[in-house]
């Protein structure tokens, strides 16, 4: 093997042999690389003699290609840095370079960075083969693979004298960003300089790739902390030991305690010890979801809270926990804001003595905290009677909830009143969900159809009046109630109790205090009022002109026995209004609007069902099956709508 200074011998007489000829006497004892390089820039007419590169840039053309690769610079600053420091000393120069050859920036002894800067192996100057012919960078640019060159195998005599280890530097996607160099002394560099090079250019790249994913950390970590502080729940999240990690401003400010210097403690010291309930929640091994705690603070007083939590799980190990908290007030705020009590006495339109008894009881029944049972014919307007009690009740306050117990399947009332626990039912919330009984809390609960009620769940509702409790289905938990039972039934539940479809005890429970509304055609002499208000009601919200009643229809309407009550007459004016007819008449007006012979037959129960039955259908096709959208186009509600789709068989768009 042939060793570096008889090495340098060959290479120089092969250099200025090839210089004067073109070609070499042992081409086999050059790399291949080199040589081919020589003669690149041979026919690029570069000149072997001279002492500096030829191409420098001006100062904006310098300060632009920073700019372009600031990136770049940025990412390899730190590790040409890190290794001079180690290096320091050894007549070396560390060069970045960009992908066409230009030096970025320079890092090595002051005085060689001066005595190089004759040869313009400085910032600006370009070091392909185009401006300094073959060398460490130009070669790397060209081969894409670390290189190491020494002496006289460089084309121009400026390089003649010294060594340099090149290694090219790739984005993600395997793109030639630039090169980094390190120059020395031919006769102080060492072959394993390369490697040192090497491994910095891979230290860069991974600089590269990680800096824009710092940047995207630091951007989501903005992000979440913005989001956990405007989160109106109190949130609170520790490690698998109770360590807090996060906290946000409403914790903070519920809690009572300094954000910046809880974070990286235990919870335990962070809050008093004996918050037996809230540990319990929170190193509880299952879920858990809404459950009603009291959180003791270091001031000494306590708060109620609706408190949930979840375990944070990697590679099925528990490395968190999560828990969100708020006030039980807010909850109840909240339920009253969104919830459907939105009639008071004042919407209740009537004149009739026996109306106006039905009032005067209700008023009565409102001002206490007894359970109503209220009575009445369908459509006489038994859910405007329980909003307006409950909004003029001492439970106003608090929400209004409604559940129609002929309306829901018997096997999902009891989950849907009473809530389930975590793990009750397949696919079922996890952490489980609270019921109509617990979301009443502080209110009114709204039994509606209560005379459907399944006799089993009867007993347990019996249970839950006499002693203020209850428990979620599939639970172990005594949960306690404060509101307020208001139920109401179509039916007659003392002949439902004599044939065993009804328990006695429940009836007597809930009937503390009954009101009775009397059917439309009880009350004749108001039949004409709640023609003008609904015509205009309908009008203003349709925005139409109120329609005009001819004498003779006006008579039909005054006489007819309303056997749908209010909701009936309500429906009849709205449909008349949907069909843009310019009066209201007891007829069929689907075959009006199609042109029909008119059909001046009294509006008896078959005909109301038939109607009833078109309606629904044309409504659902109209609407795209939207439900919601016609059950408000006729007034009804939701439940209502569904049970006379199936009273009809009539199939949603999915069935």
């Amino acid at each position: 093997m042939i060793d570096t200074i008889r090495q340098q011998d060959f290479m120089k007489k092969a250099w200025n042999m090839f210089i004067l000829t073109g070609r070499v006497d042992d081409p086999h004892l050059i790399p291949s690389y080199i040589l081919e390089s020589w003669e690149r820039c041979r026919k690029l007419n570069v000149n072997p003699y001279q002492t500096s590169a030829s191409i420098i840039l001006g100062p904006e053309s310098l300060q632009a290609r920073i700019n372009d690769n600031q990136k770049l610079i940025e990412a390899a600053s730190e590790t040409m840095m890190d290794i001079y420091n180690f290096i320091k000393g050894s007549e070396s120069i560390f060069g970045l370079f960009d992908k066409d050859g230009y030096a970025l920036k320079m890092v090595g002894d002051q005085e060689l960075i001066n005595h190089t800067r004759k040869g313009n192996f400085r910032e600006g100057a370009c070091w392909n083969e185009l401006g300094a012919g073959t060398n460490g960078v130009s070669l790397v640019l060209v081969e894409k693979r670390p290189l190491q060159l020494w002496g006289y195998e460089h084309y121009c005599r400026c390089s003649h004298y010294w060594a340099g280890s090149a290694a090219p530097i790739h984005d993600l996607n395997g793109n030639l960003l630039g090169v980094l160099d390190l120059t020395g002394r031919y006769d102080l560099v060492h072959s394993h300089t390369l490697g040192i090079v090497v491994g910095a250019a891979k230290s860069i790249e991974r600089m590269l790739a990680l800096k824009p994913l710092l940047a995207d950390y630091k951007i989501a970590n903005k992000y979440k902390n913005v989001i956990i502080d405007v989160i109106d729940k109190s949130l609170l999240v520790t490690d698998s030991n109770g360590v807090i990690s996060h906290i946000n401003l409403s914790a903070k400010n519920l809690l009572g305690i300094d954000k910046n210097k809880c974070i990286g403690m235990s919870l335990k010291t962070v809050l008093p010890s004996d918050n037996d309930s809230f540990y319990k929640v929170v190193y509880t091994k299952d879920d858990v979801t809404d459950d009603e705690i009291s959180i003791k603070l270091n001031n000494g007083n306590k708060i109620k809270c609706i408190v949930s939590k979840r375990d944070i799980i990697v590679d099925s190990q528990k490395v968190g926990i999560v828990v969100t908290f708020c006030k039980s007030t807010i909850i109840k705020k909240l339920a009253k804001k969104f919830g459907s009590a939105t009639k008071t006495f004042d919407d209740l339109i009537g004149s009739d003595t026996s109306f106006k008894q039905t009032i005067k009881l209700a008023k009565a029944a409102a001002s206490g905290d007894a359970n109503v049972l209220i009575l009445g014919e369908s459509g006489t307007g038994k859910d405007m009677l329980a909003q307006a009690i409950h909004n003029a009740s001492p439970f106003s306050d608090g929400p209004f909830v409604a559940i129609n117990c002929a309306a829901i399947p018997h096997e999902l009332i009891a989950s849907e009143l009473f809530g389930y626990a975590d793990g009750v039912f397949t696919g079922a919330v996890k952490g489980g969900k609270p019921g109509k009984l617990e979301l009443a809390e502080g209110g009114t609960l709204f039994l509606d159809e209560i005379g459907d009620m399944p006799l089993e769940l009867q007993t347990t509702l019996l249970r839950v009046i006499e002693n203020k409790t209850f428990m979620r289905v599939g639970g172990d938990k005594e949960i306690p109630v404060n509101e307020r039972i208001v139920a109401a039934t179509n039916k007659d539940l003392l002949h439902e109790i004599s044939v065993g479809n009804f328990r006695a005890d429940l009836y007597y429970r809930l009937n503390i205090a009954s009101i009775d509304i009397p059917p439309l055609r009880g009350r004749p002499d108001e039949i004409r009022t709640l023609l003008d208000y609904f015509i205009n009601k309908i009008a203003k919200e349709m925005g139409k002109p109120p329609l005009k009643l001819s004498k003779q229809n006006l008579e039909k309407l005054l006489t007819y026995d309303w056997p749908g009550n209010i909701r009936e007459l309500h429906n009849l004016v709205a449909r008349s209004y949907y069909f843009d007819m310019s009066d209201i008449m007891l007829t069929d007006p689907i075959a009006k609007v199609k042109n029909a012979a008119p059909n001046k037959i009294s509006f008896n129960a078959d005909n109301v069902e038939t109607f009833e039955s078109k309606l629904i259908k044309e409504l659902l096709e109209q609407h795209n099956y939207a439900v919601t959208e016609v059950a408000h186009k006729m007034g009804q509600s939701r439940s209502t709508l569904y049970r006379k789709m199936r009273k009809y068989n009539i199939l949603t768009k999915s069935q």
